[in-house]
């Protein structure tokens, strides 16, 4: 957790990582802006970094009512959420299934998951699933799908914008983890039920959450922002961190979530 008070008795900024993912790979810089106007809160998922070992397979809707947990343990009625990637689909499940814990919504390169999510191709697929090479060379494909070509040809030097994470996550747990990314049957049904105000985020460029999911997000849930920045991918957040921060902080001041949540 980091950042200052919440001014005017405003609820943190709980923020949920993307798959295979742990908390310190957050873009500093995007921490640094938003923790300059809110108090942020991070965590790793189950099963990711310190966290207690799953021990066997769960619902991915488990990662939304750990969430709600997590909300509730640190002693708040409620949370404003921003999640990246799966982390963007868990912070739309929790705002669907919990919607008494969530204040604010930002789903960043998220998806409404099953039918209604639309895929990256399959030649991004084979990409992430390719686990051949060391560990480094891993890694090296994985940057490559952040940060789109254009990108990466005008700014040689992109890698060091993602930071080194200093936790990890076993083959194990993230196997777990996918399994339950790949048995969701997703939350499109209850998109138009959506109380909280939400943001939805993407980069024009993303080929891992292709930006279409952004759109049709934002088509079904009621009242909602669309933030589509030109050029960027699935790396947004190390492309433009002050840019990403300042939408995002943007919508926590001009929305109310009693207005939308019924006081």
């Amino acid at each position: 957790a980091g950042g200052s008070p919440a001014a005017g008795g405003q609820p943190p900024l709980l923020m949920i990582m993307g798959s295979g993912s742990t908390m310190d790979e957050w873009s500093p810089a995007l921490v640094s802006a938003l923790a300059q106007d809110r108090q942020v809160v991070l965590f790793d998922n189950r099963g990711m970094g310190e966290t207690t070992d799953p021990a066997g397979a769960y619902p991915f809707t488990q990662l939304a009512d750990d969430t709600a947990g997590l909300i509730t343990a640190l002693g708040h009625q409620r949370m404003d959420v921003m999640g990246w990637s799966i982390g963007g689909s868990v912070a739309i499940d929790l705002a669907a299934r919990h919607p008494e814990v969530v204040g604010r919504l930002v789903s960043y390169a998220g998806d409404a998951g099953g039918r209604q999510a639309v895929m990256p191709s399959a030649e991004v697929i084979a990409a992430l699933t390719d686990t051949s090479g060391t560990p480094q060379q891993r890694g090296e494909r994985l940057l490559e799908l952040l940060y789109p070509p254009e990108y990466r040809t005008a700014h040689p030097d992109y890698a060091r914008t993602f930071p080194i994470p200093t936790e990890r996550a076993s083959t194990a747990a993230i196997g777990l983890q996918d399994a339950a990314i790949a048995t969701w049957p997703g939350v499109g049904d209850a998109l138009p039920g959506i109380v909280a105000p939400a943001l939805f985020v993407t980069g024009t460029e993303d080929v891992i959450s292709p930006p279409e999911n952004a759109l049709l997000l934002a088509q079904d849930v009621p009242g909602s922002w669309l933030a589509r920045f030109p050029g960027a991918g699935h790396g947004l957040m190390y492309q433009d961190p002050q840019g990403l921060a300042d939408t995002v902080l943007t919508f926590l001041r001009v929305t109310s979530p009693e207005s939308s949540a019924g006081g």
